[in-house]
């Protein structure tokens, strides 16, 4: 099934932080506005560890943490262009790493687009 244009811009706008609650409270029966939420939730999800991550304070962290913190920001940006760029094609596929693990969470179950 071919989205519509309007689909494809709802997903990708789904990316946005802001926009992608939106999304998850009004288009819930929209299926590829609501997959792609899902993706934007759990792909910032990953940049919020990764800034929690950066505040750690400590001798041990000052050495420890940039390196995970680098590499977490890494993926952050791959897998957001990987995602808004596979929402604007329309395409429902979960990104790499993460994308299956988040469609699965217990949290979406009861309220996943039927």
């Amino acid at each position: 099934m071919l989205a519509s244009k309007a689909s494809k811009i709802w997903s990708a706008a789904g990316f946005i932080p802001p926009l992608f609650l939106i999304t998850v409270f009004f288009k819930r029966k929209e299926h590829l506005e609501f997959f792609h939420a899902k993706q934007a939730l759990g792909v910032w999800s990953l940049f919020l560890a990764a800034y929690v991550f950066s505040l750690l304070p400590g001798p041990f962290f000052a050495l420890a943490k940039w390196p995970v913190c680098i590499t977490l920001y890494i993926l952050f940006a791959y897998l957001f262009i990987q995602g808004f760029i596979a929402a604007a094609r329309g395409e429902k596929t979960p990104l790499p790493l993460i994308g299956e693990y988040v469609d699965r969470l217990a949290v979406f179950k009861e309220n996943q687009a039927r």
